[in-house]
């Protein structure tokens, strides 16, 4: 039985029309990477999965009881709650069992009767059974991995940078004792250890995930199956993505052959019908005319066009772009960089890098 399946999807904004009747299952061992050019609908499809979204016509079908998570590129997140509270509030159900044992072993302090006992039983059995022993170990586990240490644990989410918030909400859908997973730029606010361990942790699981990813070296190591969004259609490719772009220029090359390769017999063939259309072979030329008219025509290839913006100052600027002396940043009482001391020349071309929590975007805003 399948997880979820879409099934003759159409949809559309104003007048663009974004899908045409698109169809798609997801089984058990099903692991999808999600391309397209921007704008042809991959979030919007993570949405009608996840329920966020009614499609203008066919339908989607989650099977009964199927929980999905959803990594979505703008996190939201309860602001005054701490990153620990935010990410144990993931396991809703081991809350609940936490809560009934916590209730049933004050109930045999008090009274050691035969029935609290065995309520007590019942409760520390279920707790066993949902995995409530090991799931604060496998919380630590993916917050550590995630770059989030301890000492950040107790800190409200309000005090976290944009790329920490994004890394907490994986953190906790990562958590979640999820059927199917929803990845939309996971690898966004990673740096490359945090990346390696997620592929592993995608690898080394045993659930079906899609992933909207523009990072191909990690869907080379975590998928399967590549699904393209192209021209309101969805195109199923087996294998990772290098395999798929192999296979893509293949297919490509085959069908420009086949359409010219049959341009050139339809031209023959037009040429014939009109010189024989009131001569003798006039039953040959209408029996020809017929077969073009029935003939399954083959598109050309079309390839898509890269944007290209040309920006054109209207007066040259100076050398001197930016000055930075003795600048010092925070959040907070948090000191994030001190002393900085840079200058940037006309004609510079510089990459800021560090870790993730480190500044980078917030000295990019301060010299914004």
């Amino acid at each position: 039985m399948s997880i979820a399946a879409l099934a003759g999807i159409t949809h559309h904004f104003d007048k663009d029309n974004l899908f045409n009747h698109v169809s798609l299952t997801i089984e058990r061992n099903s692991r999808f990477g999600l391309i397209g050019r921007n704008g042809t609908g991959k979030t919007t499809l993570f949405e009608m999965l996840a329920g966020n979204l009614k499609p203008v016509s066919g339908s989607v079908h989650v099977a009964r009881g199927r929980k999905i998570a959803y990594l979505t590129q703008e996190p939201c997140l309860p602001e005054d709650k701490t990153l620990y509270e935010v990410v144990l509030s993931s396991r809703q159900d081991i809350l609940q069992l936490t809560e009934d044992l916590r209730n049933a072993r004050e109930l045999v302090s008090h009274n050691p009767s035969p029935a609290n006992l065995l309520k007590l039983g019942e409760a520390e059995h279920e707790f066993e059974f949902a995995g409530g022993y090991q799931a604060e170990q496998t919380l630590k586990y993916i917050l550590l991995n995630l770059g989030l240490l301890e000492t950040f644990w107790h800190r409200p989410v309000k005090s976290f940078s944009g790329g920490e918030k994004t890394r907490i909400q994986l953190a906790a859908i990562l958590a979640t004792d999820f059927d199917l997973l929803l990845l939309d730029e996971p690898t966004n606010h990673l740096d490359i250890s945090m990346i390696i361990w997620l592929e592993n942790f995608l690898l080394n699981s045993n659930r079906p995930y899609i992933i909207i990813s523009h990072d191909r070296h990690f869907l080379d190591k975590t998928v399967t199956s590549i699904l393209e969004l192209r021209h309101g259609k969805l195109h199923s490719w087996g294998g990772n993505y290098s395999q798929y772009l192999a296979e893509y220029e293949r297919r490509n090359e085959l069908q420009e052959k086949e359409y010219k390769a049959q341009q050139k017999f339809i031209n023959r063939t037009e040429d014939f019908i009109r010189r024989n259309m009131a001569g003798q072979k006039v039953a040959m030329a209408k029996s020809r005319l017929k077969m073009l008219n029935r003939m399954e025509k083959i598109d050309r290839v079309s390839r898509e066009k890269d944007v290209k913006i040309r920006f054109s100052p209207a007066s040259r600027s100076g050398n001197d772009v930016f000055r930075l002396e003795e600048v010092g940043f925070g959040f907070g009482d948090e000191t994030l960089a001190r002393k900085i001391n840079l200058n940037v020349f006309l004609g510079d071309k510089i990459a800021i890098i560090g870790k993730n929590g480190c500044g980078k975007t917030t000295l990019l805003r301060i010299l914004n």
